[in-house]
């Protein structure tokens, strides 16, 4: 009697191993997900990002691991962390994107990209008279530098028509590559403020 009540409760064991570890979910990659703030900035803005909202199906938000591609441009600028808040400062006036990646502890990844505006507050002072081919254009007052666009955006011409001059701005810009005088800059948007 006792060998039987023994068999019982073995292949009750061995069965409930059996359907638990057939009942098992398969591992799904982590969903990635992160905010920012402030919102938009400029180049001496610290932005603080945070990625305590990504998610597994399988691990807890504290197990999983983050890093951060901060151009988007394929090559991480951090390493696997579980710290999920970063900080970060931009180099260039524009739309920057940003990658996060999520880990779980099985190595699936989940992936999420967000783009940060950055902008610089500038003074249009007015156009650039002269006609030569690298000339001309429109003279902008960006901190300690008077600089000039040739190319008003698409969408901003609205801006410049009929405007009354000196124009405070918001713009996003680059230097300009090849420059004619030295003072040539790439104007990617103008928001007047």
């Amino acid at each position: 009697m006792k060998l039987s009540v023994i068999r019982r409760i073995l292949l009750a064991c061995f069965g409930a191993t059996l359907l638990f570890a057939g009942c098992e979910k398969p591992n799904t990659a982590p969903v990635a997900e992160f905010t920012f703030s402030p919102t938009s900035g400029a180049m001496d803005t610290l932005f603080t990002f945070d990625a305590s909202g990504s998610s597994d199906s399988g691990d807890k938000s504290s197990n999983l691991e983050v890093r951060w591609d901060w151009e988007a441009d394929g090559t991480w600028d951090t390493g696997y962390s579980l710290e999920k808040t970063a900080s970060h400062r931009f180099t260039v006036f524009n739309d920057n994107a940003v990658t996060l990646e999520v880990k779980d502890t099985k190595g699936l990844t989940g992936t999420l990209k967000k783009t940060v505006s950055i902008t610089d507050q500038g003074t249009i002072t007015g156009m650039d008279p002269r006609m030569c081919v690298c000339c001309g254009g429109w003279w902008i007052r960006i901190q300690n530098d008077t600089l000039r666009f040739d190319q008003v955006p698409a969408g901003s011409q609205a801006l410049l028509e009929n405007a009354v001059f000196p124009l405070p701005v918001r713009v996003k810009w680059t230097k300009k590559v090849p420059r004619c005088l030295g003072d040539e800059i790439l104007v990617y948007d103008l928001i007047r403020e």
